[in-house]
């Protein structure tokens, strides 16, 4: 697995390795899937039956009307209770209520289901002033 350095947070990855792949010419033209938006936050969480603490890695999608692109992803999350924080992103909220977990981040809300060793994430980012639907799946 790699390893991410400190400054690698989420939003930082995901603009580079968004950034790159389309100035190599990995984005092509594309819509949307429909249904991207991530389901809301819970105001009021119920109790947690995952843990997702540890590391995650998979592969992530990106989408929106002008450009497509693909990647590897990283996450280390820590989770307390309800709140998780993902090691190395400066500014993210994170929330598991029972099997679904939220990640805000300045950039976007993403949300997804826990299976055991396995997630999937959806939802909307910006980059660059461009807003993008992103989707994973990841396992530990």
């Amino acid at each position: 697995m790699q390893k991410r350095t400190q400054a690698g947070g989420w939003r930082v990855m995901v603009g580079i390795v968004g950034a790159a792949l389309c100035l190599a010419g990995a984005c092509a033209p594309g819509t949307a899937p429909s249904g991207s938006e991530s389901a809301p936050m819970p105001e009021a969480p119920v109790a947690p039956q995952v843990d997702v603490t540890g590391e995650w890695e998979g592969w992530y999608a990106l989408a929106n009307n002008l450009e497509r692109g693909e990647g590897r992803v990283d996450f280390e999350f820590v989770q307390t209770g309800n709140n998780v924080v993902v090691v190395g992103a400066e500014t993210t909220y994170g929330l598991v209520s029972g099997n679904q977990l939220w990640l805000q981040f300045d950039d976007g809300l993403i949300s997804g289901t826990v299976e055991g060793d396995s997630m999937t994430l959806r939802g909307q980012i910006t980059i660059e002033d461009s807003t993008f639907v992103y989707e994973a799946r990841l396992e530990r």
